[in-house]
């Protein structure tokens, strides 16, 4: 009965053995998308283009965090980190034959972040510095893209049509994976609680998001995130 009791407490307090549980909050350092903007609009030209991509990505990720304690400073750790994605794009066209058309699309989505890490702490009273490094996956899911598309001939008639769809163009892979490497401090508060602020920088080996022609609008391969963890 007894036995049955600690193991309860041990549970209710998030430390079992050497397992512990916590939380991770963090802000982006880096942008998660890189474009540039297209301009074909020469006051000549009898074909004009324009294609612009701008960033609304929020500027927070969360999630847990769970943590295997291994001899001689070792550990390993798992995180399950949640960031939103947005972005708005901007196309215009002329053409002699055609007249104009213009499209505006606001695009969201949720992307999952789940880090491997091995991780190595040097102790210190308390005070400990550390560095991981491992491996990472993320999934791109929930997309939804608000658009508007309006054209004109030039005869001066108009047209307009708003929509939604669970989709966008520039979404080529919904899944990636990457090399984690990162460092920061384990500074123990009061008993059984910690906390860890870290810098991380993830390089992804593929992209989620491209739009061509060419590099117009790509995911950001390279990514550094300040994280502050608490686990118990």
């Amino acid at each position: 009965m007894w036995i049955a009791a600690v193991f309860c407490g041990q549970l209710a307090s998030g430390q079992i053995g050497p397992l512990s549980i916590g939380a991770k909050v963090g802000v982006p350092l880096s942008d998660a998308f890189e474009f540039k903007s297209l301009d074909h609009c020469a006051a000549t030209a009898a074909v004009c283009s324009i294609l612009n991509y701008s960033s609304k990505t929020k500027r927070y990720t969360f999630g847990p965090t769970i943590g295997l304690r291994l001899p001689h400073g070792l550990a390993i750790e798992f995180d399950a980190l949640y960031d939103r994605l947005n972005y708005d794009s901007y196309f215009f066209v002329r053409t002699p034959s055609s007249g104009q058309r213009s499209v505006f699309t606001s695009t969201g989505a949720d992307r999952w972040n789940f880090p491997v890490l091995l991780k190595w702490r040097h102790d210190i009273r308390r005070i400990s510095p550390f560095v991981d490094g491992g491996i990472a996956f993320d999934h791109i899911r929930r997309v939804r893209s608000n658009f508007t598309n309006a054209s004109k001939d030039f005869s001066g008639l108009v047209g307009r049509l708003d929509g939604t769809i669970s989709d966008a163009v520039e979404l080529t892979n919904p899944y990636s994976e990457g090399f984690v490497a990162g460092g920061g401090i384990d500074f123990q508060a009061v008993r059984h609680i910690h906390w860890m602020p870290e810098i991380r920088y993830t390089r992804w080996f593929s992209e989620n998001f491209h739009r061509a022609p060419g590099p117009v609008f790509d995911t950001n391969l390279n990514e550094t995130t300040f994280l502050l963890g608490i686990a118990f």
